[in-house]
């Protein structure tokens, strides 16, 4: 009876696991006292709807939302972020007004909403280019641009909500000078997001290097 044998040849894989991160793209921002106070009524005249307020140390208007993003590719968007930044002027943008995303039967964001300028409309742009261009799957959207004030689960009573929008629009529209954007990572433990700036990039730096 013939003997086989059976060779067995191990062949080990080594996989490098590459962490992923949440971040997006942001211009971060301070709201002025006329604007705490408003949100400061919202809060108090809203007590009895069901809206998740965002924290002081997270406004700010999102340029474009990345999601799961791998560690090895955040240094090449800090570069690629850089180089858009450095040839971008320096930005001034106004708040229009207050509103929401969602219907009017179900709101879902309470929001500030900025007067789009072709500027930042063009800092838009090449923000989603750059990250199309590194293979990102990013979802085809409006660019509505906008401070988050909460995010809405119940709204007690529809009419009422929108009657209250409609008093506290605001009479002072606050003008921002915008000098720098940044990377940030979105972190979700035990049903709150905490926000860390990972990288920041000033604009027109490219600019005032060649007008030295």
């Amino acid at each position: 009876m013939p003997h086989y044998f059976l060779f067995v040849v191990v062949i080990e894989v080594v996989f490098t696991l590459v962490e992923m991160i949440r971040t997006f793209i942001a211009v971060q921002l301070s709201l002025a006292p006329e604007y705490d106070a408003m949100r400061a009524e919202l809060r108090r005249r809203t007590a009895y709807d069901d809206i998740r307020w965002s924290d002081d140390a997270h406004i700010h208007l999102t340029l474009r939302y990345i999601g799961k993003t791998p560690t090895n590719k955040i240094d090449t968007i800090k570069k690629a972020l850089d180089e858009i930044a450095g040839h971008t002027p320096e930005l001034d943008l106004e708040i229009d007004k207050l509103g929401i995303f969602g219907t009017a039967h179900a709101p879902k964001i309470l929001r500030l909403s900025f007067i789009k300028t072709p500027q930042l409309v063009q800092l838009y742009t090449e923000i989603c280019q750059m990250l199309e261009g590194f293979e990102f799957v990013l979802e085809k959207q409006n660019f509505v641009p906008h401070i988050t004030l909460g995010r809405i689960k119940k709204v007690d009573n529809c009419r009422r909500f929108f009657a209250l929008l409609n008093e506290l629009q605001p009479e002072y529209k606050q003008r921002f000078h915008i000098s720098e954007i940044a990377l940030v990572r979105s972190v979700l433990e035990k049903g709150e997001v905490f926000y860390t700036t990972m990288h920041i990039s000033p604009l027109g730096t490219q600019l005032s290097n060649n007008r030295q």
